[in-house]
């Protein structure tokens, strides 16, 4: 869903989009609130498959994703996003690091792969903070 109620003007002041794909509501809106806090045009979706669709409506430059989710996990939507998009930055964040996990993601070109919850709320925005 695309969530007008993060940014009712539905623009950040500099414009730059970040998609956020969470099943965990509670945490999709603190990342939500989070990110546009900081400045980012929020888009949201509670799973991998409305994730996907959102993302090739809005091309944004910058994803944050969760990595267990129903209907399709965040390292298979790291992997369409890479075919579609090469140069998006994709964060993939977990409440349980497998090994086996975050190799794969990081042969598909992962930007970030985060514990949750993100020690430092700072460094993650300055993960995207060179798609301004």
């Amino acid at each position: 869903m695309v969530s007008p109620t993060i940014n009712p003007s539905n623009q950040s002041p500099k414009g730059v989009k970040v998609l956020v794909v969470q099943d965990n509501q509670e945490l999709l809106r603190e990342l939500a609130v989070m990110l546009h806090t900081g400045g980012f045009e929020v888009l949201t979706a509670s799973d991998g498959e409305e994730g996907w669709a959102i993302f090739v409506a809005h091309n944004p430059p910058a994803v944050i994703s969760a990595v267990r989710m129903p209907n399709l996990d965040g390292v298979n939507l790291l992997r369409r996003i890479r075919a579609k998009t090469p140069d998006a930055k994709v964060i993939l964040v977990t409440t349980i690091v497998n090994p086996d996990t975050e190799q794969e993601a990081h042969s598909l070109g992962v930007t970030a792969f985060l514990p949750l919850p993100i020690p430092d709320p700072a460094a993650l925005l300055t993960l995207i903070e060179p798609t301004r």
